[in-house]
């Protein structure tokens, strides 16, 4: 049983009913500034998510003015909010223009790129790198002049954990001069 008279449980009643006058009136100054009253985050949750956001709140999206009129969002829009508010995210899939494009006389002498493109997607950068003397960020660098795509962060990663990849990029044309 649980003692009434307990003093942390007295203030604990009273700290419970100052945050709900003070939620109440943080409502009102959100209605009366035209954001939806269900942008805010209920008081008492189920019991065990003390201290958690409540992901079905979090994910709608907030109507602000600024977001109505397709002004930049205030500073300190969370990404959930921007995310929910239906802008597209950027593709990370690599443009191949229809058009070569010109490397280096002197990289291409000293690399084939056909064999380095195989190369780095059958080896990670810093084993590969070793066979060819050089650094990882340097061989980085040099794929990047040459114009070869390379595997993204975590590649390796979900590789090894047997987990669905993306489809290697094509090997785009060059001229070279």
């Amino acid at each position: 049983m649980v003692d009434q008279t307990s003093p942390s449980l007295n203030r604990l009643t009273a700290n419970l009913g100052k945050a709900e006058a003070l939620r109440a009136e943080i409502a009102g100054i959100f209605q009366a500034s035209g954001w939806s009253d269900k942008s805010l985050i209920p008081l008492r949750e189920s019991p065990g998510s003390l201290g958690r956001t409540n992901p079905a709140v979090c994910s709608e999206a907030v109507n602000t003015p600024a977001q109505s009129t397709g002004a930049k969002p205030a500073k300190g829009t969370h990404r959930r909010q921007l995310a929910s508010t239906g802008r597209a995210a950027k593709s990370k899939v690599p443009r191949i223009s229809p058009q070569p494009v010109s490397v280096s006389p002197g990289l291409m002498s000293r690399y084939n790129r056909k064999e380095l493109y195989n190369k780095v997607w059958r080896l990670p950068m810093r084993i590969l790198a070793k066979e060819f003397g050089i650094s990882d960020v340097a061989l980085a660098k040099t794929c990047k002049k040459l114009h070869v795509p390379v595997p993204g962060r975590g590649y390796w990663a979900k590789k090894a954990a047997n987990q669905p990849i993306g489809p290697r990029p094509p090997l785009p044309r060059v001229q070279v001069g």
